[in-house]
């Protein structure tokens, strides 16, 4: 939504004209600001039913309504920001790939493992099959289907190397009013608490138990009396998590769904964020952290050495003993991100025009040809 919407606004540019596609309108509720700051300089087209699963199993990928929709307007550049776009003969496709999650992390199904992993991996040599131009959100999701498919799909080759780097951008969403945080930190009962803050969703590779056995050996180990705040969706049911939590109590606390503005002031009171994911395709909420000059434990994987600012502590969560005494000397240090470093690097607009560059780029060649 963010990186749409400043390349829908971008004002440098006016050859490119966007249809924007959109499911029925009773479920775009939530999407009432994106829609009125893009409706001046696009067409908005509602459709007749969601995106659902539809196009993700290989034997539904054709969507025929959907293409001689496009095919009548003329489209050049159909945009999918997902990894499964439909089969659309003749048009210009452009998938994004965030990661390669599902394939890199033995766990991440908790059932019929096999049958799913080997569905996603179909689906995502389709989507680099058949889509004119792949886009990833970082040099690591780049670095890593080159890895995995460049062997042994010779065919894919030049297409992995012309695999386009748009990175995510991160911004800062604050309340006007001064006692908001106060009131925040009020509802959640954390006036007088110190605490680590994780943020995201409870899927396996989140590494959510980690967190939980790390901060509990930190307070063990250095009598300190931390909290760990989880902040996000708990949709994903991650049984064998529920557990953990449940027997950790005393220190976690669950705080589901929080709003933006909750969410920046969990940011601006945590003693730092924790997040030990074992993959990811970016990473913000390690950017929404360091740019509110947060202090970040990450794991230390390709991304986050990637995208983490040089102040962060990236560790390796297989030596516990030794984490607790580097956490120990980090959270004593005067070592803080720059805010001004990471919204200067990490910006949607940055980002925007990168792709509005490669959107004009391909239909100029389209219509050259």
């Amino acid at each position: 939504l963010n990186i749409s919407k400043y390349l829908i606004n971008e004002k440098e540019n006016k050859k490119l004209k966007y249809i924007v596609i959109l499911p029925p309108e009773k479920f775009c509720i939530h999407l009432k600001d994106y829609i009125k700051e893009i409706k001046n300089n696009s067409e908005i087209i509602y459709w007749d039913q969601k995106r659902s699963l539809r196009w993700k199993f290989p034997f539904f990928i054709i969507d025929a309504k959907l293409y001689y929709f496009l095919l009548k307007r003329k489209i050049g550049v159909f945009f999918c920001p997902y990894i499964d776009p439909p089969l659309l003969p003749g048009i210009n496709v452009i998938s994004t790939i965030h990661d390669t999650t599902p394939i890199d992390v033995k766990d991440y199904f908790q059932n019929l493992k096999f049958f799913k992993r080997s569905l996603y991996s179909i689906r995502l040599l389709l989507t680099l099959y058949t889509s004119s131009l792949i886009l990833t959100v970082s040099n690591s999701s780049k670095e890593r289907l080159i890895s995995i498919y460049s062997k042994h799909f010779l065919k894919l080759k030049s297409k992995l190397k012309n695999i386009k780097v748009i990175p995510n951008g991160v911004y800062l969403n604050r309340s006007k009013k001064d006692n908001f945080g106060n009131k925040i930190l009020e509802k959640y009962n954390l006036q007088n608490e110190n605490y680590f803050l994780y943020v995201g969703d409870r899927r396996p590779h989140k590494n959510i138990e980690s967190v939980i056995n790390l901060i509990n050996n930190y307070n063990k180990k250095f009598n300190k009396n931390f909290k760990l705040i989880l902040a996000g969706s708990n949709s994903y049911k991650n049984f064998k998590l529920l557990s953990i939590i449940k027997n950790h109590k005393s220190f976690v606390i669950e705080i589901v769904n929080p709003t933006d503005l909750e969410l920046d002031y969990l940011y601006k009171e945590c003693v730092a964020l924790c997040f030990l994911s074992l993959s990811e395709g970016f990473g913000i909420p390690i950017l929404e952290a360091a740019l509110r000059g947060k202090k970040i434990i990450a794991n230390k994987i390709p991304i986050f050495k990637e995208i983490a600012p040089p102040e962060s502590l990236l560790i390796d969560t297989q030596d516990f003993q030794k984490n607790l005494y580097e956490i120990n000397a980090y959270l004593n240090s005067k070592c803080f991100p720059s805010k001004k470093y990471v919204k200067k690097k990490w910006s949607w607009e940055n980002s925007a025009s990168l792709l509005s560059k490669i959107l004009l780029t391909i239909i100029n060649s389209s219509e050259n040809n």
